[in-house]
Order: C-alpha cells, then sequence, then structure tokens
C-alpha cells in the first residue's frame, strides 16, 4: 500500500515539473542585499615600530551584494597596511586602519610607540671641575644599557656663564659659578663648574688641604661654619694658565651680611702660604715614616703665613699657591650667613666669591686647654745671624714670639735662661761663725725673674703656665743624677781635708737620698718665699702660675730613680706644682701635680685623683700618629686637640717653639730639618725682625677651639660629646683616624648645628 502510494506521488512531481516554464523559478533564488556592514577583528591596536600584526575583516550578512574587502591606511608613515590585512608599525605616532567593502567599512585604530629599554643608570666623567672662559670641555656619559630607549638632557643653570650642548660639551661664557647636570630615565647627575679668566683665576679649597706643588687638588665651595669667637679661614689657590711676569697682591673686597655686597664687617689678615724646604727624614726608633705623609718627591711643603709687605709671587704657566684670609669672629658678633669677595691682581685680576656662616654659638672667653710650649732665647735667626744680647732678647724679639703665638691660643710657657740647670741660682757653702760649721745658701736672682715674669705676663693675655726647667744635673738612659753637698754626720755640709765643702753628684735612687733631700729643701724653700712675695698685675702671685719639671721624660729604666726624686720633692715642697712630660707608666703620678703623658703613654698611665692630666708629643710618635710635623695632613696636627678631649685631659705641651738652631747653616728657610724631624723644632717661623705664623699653629688654635666645642656638648650629654669624638678619633691607640676633610667638615658642622638648638 505505502509503496504504491509513493509511487504515484512521484508521477505527479514528474508531470507537474514538465509542465512549468524556467521564468517561474526565479522566484525561489535568495535576494541579495545592497549594503551590508563590514566587521573588522580588531578596534584598536598598539604596536611597537617594526612590529606587524594581521587584521581580518567580513562583511555581513551573508548575502550582502558585496563582499570584497579592500585596505587603507589614513597615515602611511606611521602605519602601512598590505592588500590581505597586515599592518606593519614604521614610526611613532597614530594611524586608522580601513577595511572597506563598497560603500561599508570599518576602522582600527593603530598607536605605534617606541620599544621602551629601562635605564638601569648612568655615569659620567669629568675631566676637570673648572673651566676657562671660551674653552671648551668634553663629558663623557655613558648609559647603561647602552641600547636603552631613554634620552640623555643636559642643561646648564645660567647660560650666560656657560652652556652644554646635547652632547654634553660645555664651552665656558663668562667667570661664576654654574651647574651642569644630565638627566635620564628616573636618573640625573649634577655638578658645579667654575668658569674663569683663562689666564689668572682663583679657586676656593678649604684650609686643612695644604696646596703642595704637582698635587692634583679640587677646588671645594664649601660655606665656612664657625662659633662666635672663633677663626673663620679661607684659603684660596691662585692659578695661572699663563705666566705672570708680576707678583700677584691677594686682598678681600669686601666681608659682609650676605646679599650687601660692600663693607667691611670684619678685618681680615691676608696672608701668602709660603713653601718651605722639608727634609723627609724620620727615625724608625720613634715610629719611621708617616704613611699618608707627602711624595718623598716633593721637598717643598706649604707652612709658612707671610703678608703680601713682606713675600712676593710670581706664577709661571700651569703653576699655583695658596693665599689666606683669616677673619677672627667676636663673641658679639650678629650670627647669620656672611658673604666676601676675594680678589688677587696679577698680569690680570681675578675674583671670587666666598661665604661665611656663624652660629649662634659663642665659645667661652677663656679656652678650656692649657697650652705650653718651650720658647728658645737663641734668635739668632730673627736677626741676620747675629747673636743679640740677652736684654735685647728678652725686650725686643721675644715679646714679638710671645704675642704672636698668644693668638693662637698658646698661654704658657717655660723660663727662657737656666744656670746649670738652675734659673737665675747662686748656691755656695756659709759658715756660721757661731757653731763653725757649714750650711747652704741659697739665693735667687728676682730681677731676671721679674723681667720674664712681666715679659710673658704683657704679652700673653691669657697666661695660665710659667714652667721652671729641670732640676737633675744629667739624665742617662738608666738613671738620673743630682749635684748637691755632701753632708757630715751631724747633718752640716762635709769639709775635706783642706777645710772646704765637697760639691758631689749622687746618682738615685740611692740608700741615702739625705744630701739630695737637703739640698732641695733649701732650693725650693728659697724659691717659694721669692714667688709667693711677688704678685701679677691682676692679683696671682708669681707662685701661681709657676710649675716645676724635675727631669723630663722618664722612661721605664729610670722610673725607678725618678719617683724617688718627685716624692723627695713633694716632701720638702709639697705646695709647689710639678708638670712633668712622661714617657712610661711606671711613674708614680702622685708625686706628680700635672702628668703629662705622650700620646703612647696616655692610655696606660694611671691616674692619680685631684691630679690634672696633660698629653704631651715632640719628636714621637711618628708612624701613623698625629702630630705637627710638616710632611703630614694638616688635619693631623688639628686632631692633637681631639685627643686632649679623647683622653679627658686639660693641657697640651710641646717643647720645640722656635728652636731655629740646628738648621742648615743655621738658616731655618734653607731646610726645616733640624737636629729633629721638619715641623718638631719649630712651628713659627724667623723674619728681619719679625716673626711668623704657620698652617701648622692655625690648625692647633682651630683645634683648641673644637675642644671647646666638645666640652660645651659635654655640659649638655657626655654620651653625644664622646659620640662625636669618635666620629673623628676612630681608635686613638692603633691608631686610626678619619683623615677625610669633607667629613671633619660635616662633623664640626654637626657640633655647631646641635649647640644652637
Amino acid at each position: 500500500m505505502r509503496r504504491r502510494l509513493l509511487t504515484a506521488l512521484f508521477s505527479v512531481a514528474a508531470v507537474l515539473s514538465c509542465a512549468k516554464p524556467e521564468k517561474d523559478l526565479a522566484g525561489l533564488r535568495p535576494v541579495m542585499n545592497e549594503t551590508g556592514t563590514v566587521v573588522i577583528s580588531q578596534k584598536s591596536l598598539s604596536l611597537i615600530i617594526g612590529s606587524g600584526y594581521t587584521l581580518t575583516a567580513e562583511v555581513k550578512p551573508w548575502n550582502s551584494k558585496d563582499k570584497t574587502i579592500t585596505w587603507e591606511s589614513s597615515n602611511p608613515e606611521v602605519a602601512t597596511v598590505s592588500a590581505t590585512g597586515t599592518v606593519m608599525a614604521v614610526a611613532e605616532g597614530e594611524a586608522d586602519i580601513k577595511a572597506s567593502a563598497g560603500s561599508v567599512s570599518a576602522v582600527c585604530h593603530v598607536t605605534v610607540s617606541v620599544l621602551v629599554i629601562p635605564l638601569e643608570g648612568l655615569s659620567v666623567e669629568l675631566p676637570s671641575r673648572s673651566l676657562g672662559v671660551g674653552e671648551v670641555m668634553n663629558i663623557s656619559l655613558t648609559l647603561t644599557p647602552e641600547n636603552t630607549t631613554e634620552t640623555a638632557i643636559w642643561t646648564s643653570s645660567d647660560e650666560s656663564i656657560a652652556t652644554v650642548a646635547p652632547d654634553g660639551s660645555i664651552e665656558g661664557k663668562s667667570p661664576g659659578y654654574v651647574d651642569v647636570s644630565v638627566s635620564a630615565g628616573e636618573f640625573s647627575w649634577k655638578e658645579t663648574i667654575l668658569v674663569h679668566n683663562p689666564n689668572l683665576w682663583l679657586e676656593q679649597v678649604d684650609p686643612l688641604t695644604k696646596p703642595v706643588a704637582r698635587m692634583d687638588l679640587q677646588w671645594d665651595r664649601d660655606t665656612i661654619c664657625v662659633a662666635r669667637g672663633e677663626t673663620a679661614t679661607v684659603q684660596m689657590l691662585v692659578r695661572a694658565g699663563e705666566a705672570q711676569n708680576n707678583c700677584f697682591n691677594p686682598e678681600v673686597v669686601y666681608f659682609a651680611p650676605a646679599g650687601e655686597s660692600s663693607g667691611m664687617a670684619i678685618e681680615p689678615r691676608v696672608n701668602h702660604v709660603r713653601d718651605v724646604r722639608a727634609t723627609d727624614h724620620w727615625d724608625a726608633w720613634c715610629g719611621g715614616a708617616a704613611p699618608d705623609r707627602f711624595s718623598y718627591l716633593v721637598y717643598d711643603i706649604p707652612d709658612a703665613l707671610l703678608p703680601q709687605s713682606d713675600y712676593q709671587r710670581w706664577l709661571r704657566k700651569g703653576e699655583y699657591s695658596g693665599v689666606w684670609a683669616e677673619f677672627d669672629i667676636p663673641r658679639d658678633f650678629a650670627p647669620g650667613l656672611y658673604e666676601g669677595l676675594f680678589r688677587v691682581s696679577g698680569d690680570t685680576v681675578a675674583e671670587l666669591p666666598f661665604f661665611v656662616k656663624v652660629y649662634d654659638v659663642t665659645l667661652p672667653e677663656k679656652q678650656g686647654l692649657e697650652v705650653l710650649q718651650w720658647p728658645s732665647p737663641e734668635v739668632d735667626a730673627m736677626c741676620g745671624g747675629d747673636t743679640p744680647e740677652y736684654w735685647s732678647v728678652l725686650g725686643t724679639y721675644m715679646p714679638m714670639i710671645v704675642d704672636l703665638v698668644s693668638r693662637y691660643g698658646q698661654n704658657g710657657f717655660r723660663f727662657l735662661y737656666a744656670n746649670g740647670g738652675w734659673q737665675y741660682l747662686n748656691r755656695y757653702p756659709v759658715l756660721d761663725p757661731v757653731t763653725g760649721k757649714y750650711d747652704l745658701k741659697v739665693e735667687f736672682d728676682e730681677a731676671y725673674y721679674k723681667r720674664e715674669f712681666d715679659m710673658f705676663y704683657e704679652n700673653c693675655p691669657d697666661l695660665r703656665q710659667l714652667q721652671g726647667h729641670n732640676i737633675v744635673a744629667a739624665k742617662s738612659e738608666t738613671t738620673i743624677t743630682m749635684g748637691c753637698y755632701r753632708l757630715a754626720d751631724d747633718g752640716s755640709l762635709y769639709v775635706d781635708g783642706d777645710g772646704n765643702p765637697e760639691f758631689i753628684y749622687v746618682e738615685l735612687p740611692e740608700d741615702d737620698p739625705a744630701p739630695v733631700k737637703y739640698y732641695l729643701k733649701r732650693y725650693f724653700d728659697g724659691l717659694r718665699e721669692m714667688l709667693e712675695s711677688h704678685t701679677l698685675p691682676d692679683g696671682r702671685s708669681w707662685k701661681d702660675i709657676y710649675v716645676q719639671t724635675l727631669s723630663d721624660e722618664p722612661n721605664d729604666a729610670i722610673s725607678g730613680a725618678y719617683n724617688m726624686l718627685a716624692s723627695i720633692v713633694k716632701e720638702v715642697a709639697p705646695d709647689i706644682r710639678v708638670l712633668e712630660p712622661i714617657q712610661s707608666t711606671l711613674v708614680d703620678t702622685k708625686y706628680v701635680d700635672y702628668p703629662c703623658p705622650d700620646i703612647l703613654t696616655a692610655n696606660g698611665l694611671p691616674r692619680t685623683e685631684g691630679h690634672t692630666e696633660w698629653l704631651y708629643s715632640a719628636m714621637g710618635p711618628q708612624g701613623n700618629y698625629a702630630n705637627r710635623f710638616i710632611r703630614i695632613p694638616l688635619l693631623k696636627t688639628r686632631i692633637l686637640h681631639w685627643l686632649n678631649y679623647h683622653y679627658d685631659t686639660w693641657g697640651y705641651l710641646h717643647w720645640g717653639l722656635n728652636y731655629w738652631v740646628g738648621a742648615k747653616d743655621e738658616d731655618p728657610w734653607k731646610d726645616a730639618y733640624g737636629s729633629f724631624i721638619a715641623g718638631d723644632m719649630w712651628i713659627i717661623w724667623p723674619g728681619d725682625h719679625k716673626v711668623y705664623s704657620s698652617i701648622r699653629l692655625a690648625a692647633m688654635r682651630d683645634g683648641i677651639r673644637d675642644f671647646d666645642l666638645l666640652r660645651m656638648i659635654e655640659s649638655r650629654s657626655k654620651a653625644d660629646a664622646d659620640a662625636f669624638c669618635a666620629r673623628l678619633i676612630l681608635d686613638a691607640e692603633a691608631p686610626s683616624y678619619d683623615m677625610d676633610v669633607k667629613h671633619f667638615r660635616d662633623l664640626r658642622r654637626d657640633m655647631l648645628e646641635y649647640l644652637s638648638k
């Protein structure tokens, strides 16, 4: 049945098909859309230059009349597109990529950027921090990594002084300071450049930097920071690009509150820093050569401070020389920032500004340290080699010396003259007509004493101590010897067979020190009577400022003999103060009122309650230790008084103030190496009936002020003062000091900031 039905249906369909015309089939076909829509695979796209991306597009609906896609870029210089839709990034920028089909289209917005390779660092090599007007200097810049996409940008803070090109080359336009900087990514670099006259110019250098010839010295524009009561020192290097046919004259044009640019708030002392010949000589037994001494190839070291009136300097091409200006800041001076202008005049004129900051910190009127020097009465070097007579030395030459060094904080001195180790003394036996026995007569020439007391007092306003000479007759490496009269059994002077008292020399220690005690008692009784019977204009007696040295530098070998001698002196003259340079920890300090150990002994010397410790240095220690030798960095001389604080001492002693004897041909200007290492025997320089200071003496003066600042901090906090000191004195015994001058200036500035709060 089913099969018959299907067969019938197929037959009907075949009949109908054959009966319908062809044109009647057209209505059965789909109708094509005239418009349609283009759909693109990306509406926006970000590409890196050189990269590509293939876009796709199609036309919808499926029955759109025109389905052929064409591609077009609105900005082919930025991005191109191929016939198949591949976009290539050409340059940084933006472009629209359009896919079109007939009258319809779609757009992909393409952004092309540079590939960013981050900068990891930059380094700059600067040939010099100074540049002449009209000169060009090329700065080497290195970017890491080399293929970074970051760009370096150079700038000048003042193009009237210097310009800087995109490649980092600087051209000097006019004298002055200018900041040159470069930045790239997150990194930057900046340096201040000094543009100067190429023939003659000034550079500021820290006064703790010795301007030694042939050293690559870098200028420093740092503001000088001081307290009221200190001395502000400005050091300038005078440099010659071309030979100067005339000597140059240094001067300060003005010094006034910043911004005023005129006037002179304080009159400075302006000096040349003169080179002196200083042979490279060291003693192995004292520690040997300092590791940081100036090159042994250089013998001329800057040290003496001479005014223009007494010293003139010409400069050859490429030479430089130091000049100083010192401003003594009064204690009532207004704190604030001050500006000055330094000028030198040679074949041309050079000027450079500088700044001084005076903090609202005032040093005590009287310095804390007592500083004692040993002057020599042999002043032939001030007199053309001639030897002046006694009264001329005492009345003319020594007042010059004492006045000068007193202005640098030296306030104690040893007596000038001695008579066989005993000052202005007559001693002789006297026969007692009643007993028929001899006794000892001791007489002091008070007129001579008075002249020395008066001279030191009149020329040293802050006179603290006058030191008597040794009282021993002789000293060897193993013993000390006292000269005295022999005693008879009854205690009177012994008389020999000819009826004469016998003068003997007794080595200490002795089983019977009676002759020494007898002799010393009479000496000190007479000394006490004389000292107590005279007063100074300020009301102090001579005894108030007199201190006695017994043997000078007792060492381990003679410590036993010294202790006996000192015990005798304390027994017969307990009120006479003893000050002793000491080189042994075996010395019993209970007999010494002012124990004065050298730097090597200071740490191990026992202390006695109620006694005042000092510190001492002389021809040693050498090596890496602080001292005031000419051939070592100047900061090591200033450190001496930081050591005073470190060891909790209140005085400093050095033996050689003006021992010019022993120099080559007796002329200290020919070589500062006299009988001992250069700088050990003298710290001042002789002129023609004049005397000059030195940068070493100035460093000691400033170190004395540092000591006062540390004590002022200590009055607030001992821990803070110790911490400040430890930033410079890293290890006093090793020794180890921080010798970076910039670090020292930062330390000083921090101390002043601390005290000004």
